[in-house]
């Protein structure tokens, strides 16, 4: 392996290493706030009302969590049963598949985390094109471990692309006002509307 190579590339793979091996720690363990919204109804939803044509019906949520619906659709591909996991009993209790739950919530999450390293890795190109290096490893670094930001990337919520997509954006628009690149304008404007996509609030953004 070339000594170049070495030096530039394999401490971020560590670092993206390192991200993996902590975002897969109980990815299938807990189950967070809204989660089943999300799981078991809106996502779905999205992709039925696709399926269908039935255009109103990819409006799934107000914030609007479209992008969400993209990336983990990726498990409701794989548990096209997922609204029935849950069913209300005649005392209002909720009744579960458990037997199924981990092999749910894994296929609704590890593409979120997949995505999100695949962002990082953009984060480390942009940012070493702008400011060098060591920038952008530190960058990497402060980044891929953030338990703030592996725990976002561990759940399915807008929230967890939201960050990612964002942050993504916004250095896209630095290298599109430094090196004045066609590249950088289709990336900053793909970036900008999965982040707009994830939650309406990226619509801050749009001003600068």
């Amino acid at each position: 392996m070339p000594s170049w190579f070495r030096a530039h590339y394999l401490l971020p793979a560590l670092i993206l290493g390192a991200y993996f091996i902590f975002g897969l720690q109980h990815l299938t363990q807990f189950v967070t706030a809204d989660e089943h919204y999300w799981v078991y109804e809106r996502i779905p939803q999205y992709w039925d009302a696709v399926a269908t044509g039935n255009w109103k019906k990819t409006f799934i949520n107000d914030k609007p969590g479209v992008s969400l619906a993209l990336v983990s659709g990726i498990g409701y591909s794989m548990h096209p049963d997922a609204r029935r996991h849950c069913t209300e009993q005649g005392d209002r209790t909720l009744r579960c598949d458990v037997q199924n739950t981990e092999s749910l919530y894994r296929d609704f999450r590890l593409p979120i985390l997949i995505v999100n390293a695949l962002v990082l890795l953009f984060l480390f190109w942009v940012i070493q094109k702008l400011s060098g290096y060591r920038v952008a490893l530190l960058t990497l670094i402060l980044t891929a471990l953030s338990p703030i930001l592996l725990g976002a990337s561990q759940i399915v919520n807008p929230d967890s692309l939201l960050w990612s997509f964002g942050t993504a954006a916004i250095f896209s628009f630095f290298a599109l006002l430094r090196f004045e690149e066609r590249k950088y304008l289709f990336l900053t404007t793909i970036l900008t509307a999965l982040a707009i996509n994830s939650k309406y609030v990226a619509v801050i953004l749009l001003p600068f």
